[in-house]
């Protein structure tokens, strides 16, 4: 019997994937998946009633999950706002209304905790 162990990558892909389905099954739409840009990478782009949102996901451990500063640091929020501005500036939406949402995913990768609006600019 073969067991291939899962990759950080693929973790990390399936993290991805299990966060969006969650914002898509509560009526957001997807705009963008891994929007790259020269600052740095969104994992997601969504919107739901004109509101744009902008998705960092972060595969945790349970012992990872004691605040929202262990998530994402202050330089990771400041290259997610870049390239958020970036990504309105190129499809000439600046005048949105938006948010940035960090999706905490169990390393098990069956459960998603969002934090909604979980940082500003």
């Amino acid at each position: 019997m073969y067991n291939k162990s899962v990759t950080s990558k693929e973790k990390g892909n399936r993290g991805e994937d299990l966060a969006v389905s969650d914002y898509v099954n509560r009526g957001y739409r997807i705009l963008e998946r891994n929007y790259r840009c020269p600052y740095g990478e969104i994992d997601a782009v969504l919107e739901k009633n004109s509101l744009i949102v902008f998705l960092e996901v972060k595969v945790v451990d349970f012992s990872g999950m004691e605040s929202l500063s262990d998530l994402i640091n202050a330089r990771k929020r400041k290259k997610i706002s870049e390239s958020a501005r970036h990504y309105l500036t190129v499809k000439k939406e600046e005048n949105r209304d938006f948010r940035f949402d960090v999706a905490a995913v169990l390393s098990d990768i069956k459960s998603v905790t969002t934090f909604e609006n979980a940082f500003t600019e």
